[in-house]
């Protein structure tokens, strides 16, 4: 398994964003790519952080596949520290296995997937 997180991100929020995003990367593809998932073998997600009322999406499709938007809280995204910009995304990413799992019980070892996001939060 393996993980890409993508963004649609406001401009001032961008850096800590990207950096908040290779550190999480960093730490759990390492970790997951030993999990084998059923319906994919990599989890996309797509980080909204926007100053507007951007909708969250979550679309299922046997053509493309998964298409996970989720959103961080811009505010509280800002004016967080780089400690808790990172447990912002790890948290964007247990809801992504959240949805993942309703829609596909069955699509990955989600104990496993869990215990990586766990010890990411404590490493954030």
């Amino acid at each position: 398994m393996k993980l890409w997180i993508g963004g649609e991100v406001d401009s001032d929020v961008f850096e800590a964003y990207r950096l908040a995003l290779l550190s999480v990367e960093d730490f759990i593809n390492p970790r997951i790519t030993h999990i084998e998932a059923n319906e994919a073998n990599e989890l996309d997600v797509i980080a909204i952080i926007r100053d507007d009322d951007f909708k969250e999406r979550i679309r299922f499709s046997k053509k493309n596949g998964m298409d996970l938007r989720l959103i961080i809280p811009y505010k509280e995204f800002l004016s967080a520290n780089s400690h808790q910009q990172k447990e912002l995304v790890v948290a964007m990413l247990e809801r992504s296995i959240d949805i993942v799992t309703e829609k596909f019980p069955k699509a990955l070892d989600v104990r496993l997937v869990r215990q990586v996001l766990a010890e990411a939060r404590s490493h954030a």
